[in-house]
């Protein structure tokens, strides 16, 4: 496995990050133990729990004993409603659901530029990293980050969570560090053809996917959501593969943003 830095903060991530917040995550918490503990096994040292009750609440007491909570960085993802009791209540309830002290990173959803201009959601942010539940905190985009990267600092977050799309193939430089999820090639709109990244390369599709959003600058880990070991090993693998060329990395990138878009346009 390989980690890159959270600039401006303790955090070492490994570039595969596990999610167990999606709706294909294991509904056993059985299941759920034996992918972090086999994530772990696998180099992968940061765990995105669901955020909100699960099954695989139950999986983090036993799957992080010891000295494995030590070395696992765990996020939490948590919508902002405008105020600091509602996310403090909620983030306690997953915390003890979860059965930790505190999160590493707390992501929140569904912040705006202008709740970035009120500045309570820093100060939110502020109070719970202060408390000791929360150690750093990120937010996630649903706006140009670029012409707002400086705005969130001063509010208190590090990076900025991204979905896969046309911002993260415009080459911006200046912006918080990422986290994304893996995309998915053929799907979500997606239709140009890119099986020049994995045919006769020695990468699979999901590995080529995976090694294609780390290619960003700026992003630190991407999100994988296994339903199986198998597949998970085939993701946590993916740093490992033949990496991408940068022929290969400029010609994926614009096969993606014509086939969005032409998604846009047929719309």
């Amino acid at each position: 496995m390989k980690f890159r830095a959270v600039s401006d903060t303790d955090l070492l991530v490994s570039e595969v990050a596990l999610a167990l917040d999606g709706a294909d995550a294991p509904a056993e918490p059985a299941s759920a133990e034996m992918l972090i503990r086999l994530a772990y096994d696998e180099g992968m040292n940061f765990v995105l729990a669901a955020g909100e009750s699960h099954p695989s609440d139950a999986a983090f007491s036993g799957a992080l004993a010891g000295e494995r909570r030590s070395k696992i960085s765990v996020a939490l993802r948590l919508p902002w409603k405008g105020e600091f009791a509602s996310l403090s209540e909620c983030l306690d309830a997953r915390l003890r659901a979860l059965a930790l002290p505190r999160v590493d990173l707390l992501i929140l959803d569904g912040v705006s530029p202008a709740d970035l201009h009120r500045g309570e959601v820093g100060d939110a942010v502020h109070r719970l990293r202060v408390s000791g539940s929360v150690s750093h905190a990120g937010m996630r985009a649903e706006f140009d980050g670029r012409a707002n990267a400086a705005l969130a600092a001063r509010n208190n977050f590090v990076l900025i969570e991204d979905a896969p799309g046309p911002r993260q193939f415009s080459g911006e430089e200046r912006h918080l560090p990422r986290f994304m999820s893996a995309p998915h090639f053929g799907f979500d709109g997606v239709t140009s053809d890119l099986s020049f990244l994995w045919q006769d390369t020695g990468r699979t599709p999901a590995q080529a996917a995976v090694q294609f959003a780390l290619s960003h600058p700026l992003v630190c880990s991407v999100f994988i959501r296994p339903t199986t070991p198998a597949g998970l090993k085939e993701l946590a693998r993916a740093p490992l593969a033949p990496p991408l060329s940068a022929d290969e990395i400029s010609a994926a990138r614009q096969a993606v943003l014509q086939s969005f878009a032409r998604v846009m346009v047929e719309a």
